[in-house]
């Protein structure tokens, strides 16, 4: 299911094939396009805020451009095994802003249900990004600040897009692949958790909506420093500077390791 280079999974390969995204199994509420993000060995963290928190003078990026995605919406995953499927289903609930004791109960009422399988899927998924360029062109004439987190051996990435939902629907199955429902005790205890909306469908999938859309995705740019020449970014070979007007558009870049599609972020702030 999660390997970039040949994805099995339908919902995957689109969002791979169609918006060069990583896939973020712990999904953030507060994300926007032009955040800057640190990689330092094989962790990678989210910045709280814009670029400019470690960039100056600051850049002024315009507010990004946000669109349905059709093509995404209701796209169902093939079916994973229970523990990716429940934890992936854990932490959308966990930034939804579920509590953590409720989230612990639905997934022990799945696992009391027999699940041995899980399929999802997204609904009223939508893009918010800004155009690469014009990352590349607002970062002419500045440089990092000295601040703690731009260090030597770091690799650092500017996120251009996310893809957002407010709703994940789950499809749990038993070793059989026959289609199990979570049991009544649970479905109480979620109607009464104001963060999150439950609706149990006539063939058993169940969707949680929250109040806000979460990202799921991001689309990442690699960036580049040197004193003399300024920013690189993506895979372009010349400075942002002597980019402007070409036709090649910056590659966009995958930090996790393995071909893996999934990259794990630690949020500073957020």
């Amino acid at each position: 299911m999660c390997k970039r280079s040949d994805p099995s999974d339908a919902l995957v390969r689109r969002m791979l094939k169609l918006y060069n995204v990583n896939l973020l199994p712990l999904p953030r509420r507060s994300a926007e396009p032009g955040e800057l993000y640190i990689q330092t060995g094989r962790k990678v963290k989210a910045t709280s805020g814009s670029i400019n928190a470690v960039i100056e003078p600051e850049v002024d990026l315009p507010e990004p451009y946000v669109e349905p995605l059709p093509d995404l919406t209701g796209v169902a995953t093939e079916a994973v095994g229970a523990d990716l499927g429940l934890s992936l289903l854990g932490n959308f609930l966990t930034a939804i802003g579920v509590p953590p004791g409720v989230v612990d109960e639905v997934k022990v009422g799945y696992r009391r249900s027999s699940t041995a399988h899980v399929k999802f899927q997204f609904e009223q998924v939508t893009r918010s990004s800004l155009d690469p360029f014009t990352i590349g062109t607002a970062l002419i004439g500045h440089h990092f600040k000295a601040h703690p987190w731009i260090r030597d051996g770091n690799r650092y990435y500017a996120a251009a897009g996310f893809l957002r939902s407010s709703s994940i629907s789950i499809v749990a199955q038993d070793s059989s692949s026959r289609t199990v429902e979570l049991g009544a005790g649970v479905m109480t205890v979620l109607d009464a958790t104001a963060e999150v909306t439950a609706e149990q469908g006539g063939d058993g999938t169940m969707a949680y909506r929250g109040a806000d859309p979460l990202a799921i995705a991001v689309e990442l740019y690699k960036l580049e420093y040197d004193d003399e020449d300024g920013f690189r970014m993506g895979s372009q070979g010349k400075p942002v500077a002597l980019m402007r007007g070409r036709d090649a558009p910056p590659e966009p870049d995958f930090p996790a390791e393995d071909d893996e599609a999934l990259l794990y972020v630690e949020s500073q702030g957020r």
